[in-house]
């Protein structure tokens, strides 16, 4: 796993700085929409987040001036130029070991892409978002933590058999392609839970078919936290994921009736459209196929 070095600075020259991570650690580029975000930055702020623990100012820390604009967040900005530079999630419990570095101030983006749109609910009313981006209303790992998981506790395993469960319950006996705990467990697959206050709230995979096309698999959210926003939460994780490893596709199978409404809805939201069967799938009554582009 490599690891990757940004670099960036203020319009003065005043503040350089430095962020370093893997592809495990830097995450895609977001675009905040909140009221503190456009008032601060003029309008959304986009930023690169990356490990705290990578990051460090290499010129002038002491023209940095850190803003609390919240009880649980702070901001940190040029003195002399006023550029807007860094934001912290101190109080987050899943953001504090994180931080967040303006994309504008980069001086090399090294093809990371915008992945998400926040806080859309408090968008100005000048403008329309229609890049084809995932759109939240809110922040939605603001209270989730997404971790790669082994599939060893009685948690996900619980949730995995009910998984299959529903997929038998719902579906035609010969139209079931849900996997088990083995074939989860197999090389090709990475498999992530989302948790929040240390109980289990959902998961996702994603099997690599080849260097450039993944397939998302084995997305569930538990009951007690369903509309909380759990799936978009994993979905937009996998699909960070995917680009990051190069993948130009991604594919999923599910099906057509009632109880795949809401998963096939939420595939529509993320852009993902109806195709043909891919890989070792076949045309049949009862399973649909989609596919997303990155």
């Amino acid at each position: 796993m490599s690891e990757e070095t940004y670099t960036g600075g203020c319009l003065c020259g005043a503040v350089k700085y430095q962020l370093s991570g893997t592809d495990k650690t830097i995450h895609g580029i977001t675009a905040c929409h909140c009221g503190q975000c456009r008032r601060w930055s003029g309008h959304h702020w986009a930023s690169l987040i990356g490990p705290k623990s990578g990051f460090s100012i290499t010129k002038g820390e002491n023209n940095v001036r850190w803003h609390q604009s919240s009880h649980k967040a702070k901001r940190g900005f040029c003195q002399t130029c006023g550029s807007s530079l860094f934001w912290h999630g101190f109080g987050y419990r899943s953001l504090k070991d994180q931080i967040d570095v303006s994309a504008g101030s980069l001086d090399d983006s090294k093809g990371r892409a915008l992945v998400r749109h926040i806080f859309c609910e408090n968008k100005g009313a000048y403008y329309r978002i229609k890049d084809g981006v995932p759109v939240y209303d809110r922040f939605p790992e603001s209270e989730m933590l997404i971790k790669r998981d082994d599939l060893t506790g009685p948690e996900i395993q619980a949730l995995l058999r009910d998984h299959l469960a529903d997929a038998f319950a719902n579906s035609p006996p010969d139209s079931v392609f849900a996997l088990d705990l083995s074939a989860l467990q197999k090389p090709d697959i990475s498999f992530w839970s989302v948790w929040g206050d240390d109980v289990l709230l959902g998961c996702g995979a994603l099997k690599e078919l080849d260097k450039t096309h993944g397939e998302i698999k084995s997305m569930r959210t538990t009951s007690a936290a369903l509309r909380r926003g759990v799936g978009s939460t994993m979905l937009a994780h996998i699909i960070e994921q995917a680009q990051a490893r190069g993948y130009k596709r991604l594919s999923l199978e599910t099906g057509n009736n009632q109880p795949y409404a809401a998963a096939r809805a939420l595939y529509e939201k993320f852009g993902f459209e109806y195709c043909a069967p891919f890989a070792d799938y076949e045309e049949g009554t009862f399973n649909l196929f989609m596919k997303l582009n990155l």
